[in-house]
């Protein structure tokens, strides 16, 4: 198991008219009609590398990392996913820490966008309408023009706030986020999401940053909400658990552990195994 604190360790708990990305032009570079779960930018080449980039969103450039799969397949729909650093993280922070692409084992387009507060705290706004989720639309938008990603498998992850901000992008953007991991956060009301969708999370027993209780709260909510049972059975990793009875795509698997405010890669990897099976 492979246990490190790569993105900050603080956080306390605390309709966005922002563009959709399937919304510009539907077909190839082709011209062939494109399927309505993939989006514009299939056809498009791209290549494969870690790049370094720059949006600007109202006004402020935004940066971000991006990760392209190797020998990059421009007619083949891939997963992305979205990983939050913490308070005091950045993007390098977070990419070397969650190892997403490993996890995915190079297929899947990788953004590890940098929070308005990167390097601070708080690092991210996690506000419906705020300036940081308006980034993470703009990204999905500017990126599904340019690769080619399956809008059936768009997912974020997160440790500390940055579970925070996977937790927001899940719920106030469930029209476009299929699943969501989260680790050691915390989470909106759900009376404000959109729809059900599958959701991991891990929290440590006596984190003294963000409590257990509210990371228990951000479970029962959330299998709440995706309609789920009572009852759970055991999954691979130690003292895991799956709700059984969740709407269909909306899974909900919670994880405790004895420790602290602490991250470890291991759930990173249970969550990308969570959104490979659905």
């Amino acid at each position: 198991m492979t246990t490190s604190d790569p993105v900050g360790s603080s956080g306390d708990p605390g309709s966005t008219g922002t563009p959709d990305p399937t919304a510009a032009d539907s077909s190839s570079t082709s011209g062939e009609p494109i399927p309505p779960n993939l989006t514009p930018g299939c056809g498009t080449p791209a290549t494969g590398d870690v790049l370094d980039g720059v949006i600007n969103v109202d006004g402020e450039d935004r940066t971000y990392l991006i990760e392209i799969p190797e020998g990059y397949d421009p007619n083949t729909p891939y997963p992305i996913i979205f990983g939050f650093h913490g308070d005091g993280g950045d993007s390098s922070n977070a990419r070397n820490g969650y190892r997403l692409t490993e996890f995915y084992g190079g297929q899947a387009i990788v953004i590890y966008p940098d929070g308005s507060g990167a390097g601070g705290s708080p690092a991210w706004n996690t506000a419906n309408g705020g300036p940081d989720l308006d980034m993470v639309i703009a990204l999905a938008q500017e990126i599904g023009t340019e690769m080619c990603f399956d809008l059936n498998r768009v997912h974020a992850f997160g440790y500390s706030r940055g579970a925070a901000m996977a937790h927001a992008t899940g719920c106030y953007r469930g029209d476009l986020f299929t699943g969501i991991g989260a680790s050691s956060g915390w989470a909106p009301s759900t009376g404000l999401c959109q729809r059900p969708i599958a959701i991991f999370m891990s929290h440590g027993l006596t984190d003294d940053n963000v409590p257990f209780a509210t990371g228990r709260n951000a479970r029962d909510a959330w299998a709440a909400y995706n309609g789920c049972e009572e009852s759970t059975v055991d999954i691979d990793l130690p003292r895991c658990v799956e709700y059984q009875g969740c709407d269909n795509g909306a899974p909900v698997q919670f994880c405790e552990f004895d420790g602290g405010h602490t991250f470890d890669s291991d759930y990173a990897e249970a969550a990308v195994r969570l959104f490979q099976s659905l």
